[in-house]
């Protein structure tokens, strides 16, 4: 699966930066590519047809190498549903998409996590606050992963080129 997710990544990276872009692995192998707008996209993590979600790849148009907010809550959300479940955030920046693989291999505890969400949302305020600052992108990389790693969530970072 990590071969294909960073194939995906490789091509949902060459879409416009002016918006979010996402595909999505369902269960039977199935593909949905969604096109969101600058701050988000709408990701479907259940077709009828297609089964639950198992991977989604999507794009941060904002100078942005880490999960959101939204990014972590879909990741839970995936992890309750089929494990184990993957999100990938890709940002390109100068002929590079640098990729971030996080892979959940257990559903978390209610207390696991809230305490990765209260974290990612202090995270959110950091980013708004600074204009998505690289360096404070930078220290919710080096925070958020530890806490992530410490509740079985890995977080595997890549650079392809484009």
């Amino acid at each position: 699966m990590k071969d294909r997710i960073l194939r995906l990544a490789r091509e949902v990276a060459r879409s416009p930066k002016e918006r979010e872009h996402a595909v999505v692995v369902f269960e039977d192998g199935s593909e949905a590519w969604v096109r969101g707008s600058w701050g988000a996209a709408a990701i479907p993590l259940y077709s009828p047809a297609h089964g639950r979600a198992v991977a989604v790849i999507h794009t941060h148009p904002v100078p942005r190498e880490t999960p959101s907010l939204a990014d972590l809550r879909t990741l839970l959300t995936m992890s309750r549903m089929v494990v184990p479940a993957y999100l990938a955030t890709v940002y390109r920046v100068d002929g590079e998409a640098l990729v971030t693989l996080y892979t959940a291999t257990r559903a978390l505890s209610p207390p696991e996590a809230e305490a990765v969400l209260l974290s990612a949302l202090e995270y959110e305020r950091l980013q708004l606050e600074t204009g998505f600052d690289r360096l404070a992108s930078e220290k919710q990389a080096r925070e958020q992963h530890e806490l992530l790693k410490f509740v079985g969530i890995t977080v595997e970072r890549y650079r392809l080129r484009l």
